[in-house]
């Protein structure tokens, strides 16, 4: 399949948006998990 610059640059730009919300998802996750954590020992 061959993509006009447009389209690519369109793809790309959702990539990166779709990576950075899973990105953001995983860290909050983290982050949560992280201070249950620091909660239950003190």
């Amino acid at each position: 399949v061959k993509y006009t610059i447009a389209e690519k640059n369109t793809l790309l730009q959702k990539k990166k948006e779709a990576v950075l919300t899973i990105y953001c998802t995983l860290r909050r996750l983290y982050g949560f998990n992280r201070n249950k954590k620091e909660t239950l020992k003190s």
